[in-house]
């Protein structure tokens, strides 16, 4: 008997780590839902457009023709179905394609921005080629861009994807800020601290006042 295949990752997929709903079966990893990200069980999965959705993100999820069929639905297809796990990667899912390399995104690679779907390696400026973070990109005509560069991809002089020693020095500038970025956070994590901790020791003095008034009025 052939070995089923994840619906969300297209890999075999054991007995022990298996979680079947509907006729499809995941890892117990990628039994997540592909809007949120929150791991779903049996009771929270929903089917919408041939993907997992939590109940909640459901609600909102686009689907092609209504909601798609559930497990009340999908328990009998007809005979010339494809049944296979493999074949129940939705159409939409199989044609997901990262718009930087223009292969595949599988749910548990993917990562959203823009209203496209990319590879995580993939998602870097189009200029400099910094890695991004959903905080660190911004999009300009349609392509991602760190902050610095989509603001000169707006200008008639950005910098040069082919020009290499101001490439090396957009990214060197990029990295040295994280220090001071990492500096600063500490600096304001240091000073809350310092805060609660007069803030406390504001209110153990106050309550020793109080306890020492109330000692005096029993006298």
């Amino acid at each position: 008997m052939a070995t089923p295949k994840c619906a969300a990752c297209a890999k075999s997929v054991y007995p022990m780590e298996m979680v079947a709903v509907s006729d499809f079966k995941f890892h117990k990893a990628c039994f997540r839902c592909v809007a949120c990200k929150s791991t779903l069980t049996q009771t929270t999965y929903t089917n919408v457009a041939g993907q997992a959705h939590c109940k909640n993100c459901s609600k909102n999820a686009p689907a092609t023709a209504g909601l798609a069929p559930t497990a009340a639905t999908t328990r009998a297809p007809s005979p010339a179905k494809d049944r296979s796990p493999a074949a129940a990667v939705s159409g939409a899912t199989q044609s997901r394609k990262c718009p930087v390399c223009s292969k595949t995104v599988f749910q548990m690679e993917e990562l959203r921005a823009d209203d496209k779907v990319f590879h995580k390696p993939c998602f870097r400026c189009k200029t400099c080629k910094l890695q991004l973070t959903i905080a660190s990109f911004a999009s300009s005509h349609g392509d991602v861009y760190c902050k610095p560069c989509s603001k000169k991809a707006t200008t008639e002089t950005p910098v040069a994807a082919h020009d290499d020693a101001a490439l090396k020095a957009h990214q060197e500038a990029a990295e040295a800020k994280k220090p001071e970025e990492a500096k600063k956070a500490a600096d304001e994590a240091a000073k809350k601290a310092e805060e609660a901790e007069a803030a406390k020791k504001a209110q153990e003095a106050a309550a020793a006042k109080k306890a020492d008034e109330a000692a005096a009025a029993k006298k």
